[in-house]
């Protein structure tokens, strides 16, 4: 039985855009390794969850394990909480979070301009008890954070207090149903307190002195508990590491006990170490069965809008990948994105994504290039629920289905 690596390039499919001559980033790419595994496997293109569908990172990711969110997804927020290595209680309710800029009752910036520096001491000042609840919050990646809440019959069924785009106020939380009255009255309640905290501290009176933006709101989002869901061991008979950077994907795979492994350098976000993790996972393939790398800088560069940037991240993540065009006779390789998220769109679209498989033996499909476009003429048609079954068969651990 061969070894499994599945590399999901975050947000890494697009469209077309002007700047790069009517071609994606991945086309504009230099990417001669990205090319040789295509040219060597068998292509195609894949629909995350299915065709059409908008989804997130969380739920692709999820699917690609092979866990159908419709039944395990809890939210986001656990995931978020766990991967900063936050504990959580059962009971316990777990948000998704981010430093925003509040100007005059409306959000800026939700993103308070991805600005680190400070927002520990912010999450600690946050961090309070209120009658019989427990607000925790710790701060994560750039702007992002958690909030773990305890206390009394807390319900997952209210709303987020993030509008989604700037220029309006933050949301009330409101309940989804009347058991989570209660929860949303408390949760608004410490919202107000932690705006009036947060607007009065040191660090963002010190970024307003310097021009810099004040992370003086938390929005939440993504409230979720902990489910109760079969470990990855369990589930697909593998003993399974990730490589990630994200800390909610860290926290989705110690929630699945997978292996978690950090690689000097590799950040989450660009810039990160690219190659770090390419041979960390090679590596991995001798005392693991599958081993799942995330690179997010794809992702950060559509969010952003900026097609230049998406095609150099691309091109600097192609040249971390060259340890992988020896692997082929012990290990099976895919290589896809988790969703697309297009520069002219700054989000997550339903648009398909590349994808190709490479092994030894493995049938070739005169796939020469590896892109949106090139990859539609080769021989698979998928949905990220199938992935897991192709790598299981590929790698000679499947079962047979029948007699």
């Amino acid at each position: 039985m061969k070894s499994i690596i599945l590399i999901v390039l975050d947000g890494l499919g697009d469209r077309p855009g002007y700047e790069l001559k009517n071609r994606t980033p991945l086309q504009a790419a230099f990417r001669p390794n990205l090319n040789w595994i295509a040219s060597h496997g068998i292509n195609g293109i894949m629909h995350p969850i299915s065709p059409g569908i908008r989804c997130g990172s969380d739920t692709s990711h999820m699917s690609l394990l092979g866990y159908d969110p419709k039944i395990y997804y809890p939210g986001r927020g656990p995931f978020e909480a766990l991967g900063l290595g936050m504990n959580i209680n059962p009971g316990d309710l777990a948000f998704r979070a981010n430093f925003a800029t509040n100007i005059n009752g409306k959000i800026t910036d939700r993103r308070a301009g991805r600005e680190n520096r400070g927002n520990d001491a912010l999450a600690s000042a946050i961090s309070i008890d209120m009658g019989d609840y427990k607000f925790r919050v710790k701060s994560g990646v750039e702007h992002r954070a958690a909030l773990v809440v305890s206390g009394p019959d807390l319900s997952d069924r209210i709303t987020d207090s993030d509008p989604h785009k700037e220029g309006l106020p933050p949301e009330r939380i409101r309940s989804l149903d009347p058991s989570a009255d209660r929860t949303a009255e408390v949760i608004n309640a410490y919202l107000d307190r932690a705006r009036e905290v947060l607007s009065n501290h040191e660090v963002n009176r010190e970024r307003a002195k310097n021009g810099k933006l004040p992370g003086n709101e938390l929005l939440i989002r993504s409230p979720g508990k902990v489910p109760d869901i079969p470990s990855f061991l369990e589930k697909n008979h593998m003993r399974g590491a990730c490589v990630v950077g994200s800390p909610w994907l860290k926290g989705l795979c110690s929630l699945l006990r997978m292996d978690v492994f950090d690689v000097p350098g590799a950040t989450g976000t660009v810039g990160s170490n690219y190659r770090g993790k390419i041979e960390k996972a090679v590596q991995l393939t001798e005392s693991h069965d599958f081993i799942l790398v995330n690179i997010k800088a794809t992702d950060v560069a559509g969010h952003d809008g900026n097609y230049l940037l998406k095609r150099e991240v691309i091109e600097e993540i192609d040249k971390g990948l060259e340890p992988l065009r020896t692997i082929g006779e012990r290990t099976v390789l895919c290589i896809t994105g988790d969703h697309s998220t297009p520069c002219s769109f700054r989000d997550h679209s339903g648009d398909p994504v590349p994808i190709v498989f490479y092994t030894e033996g493995v049938m070739n499909d005169g796939v020469q290039f590896f892109d949106e476009f090139s990859s539609s003429f080769g021989a698979l048609r998928i949905t990220s629920y199938n992935v897991m079954d192709i790598l299981m068969q590929l790698a000679g651990r499947s079962e047979k289905f029948g007699s």
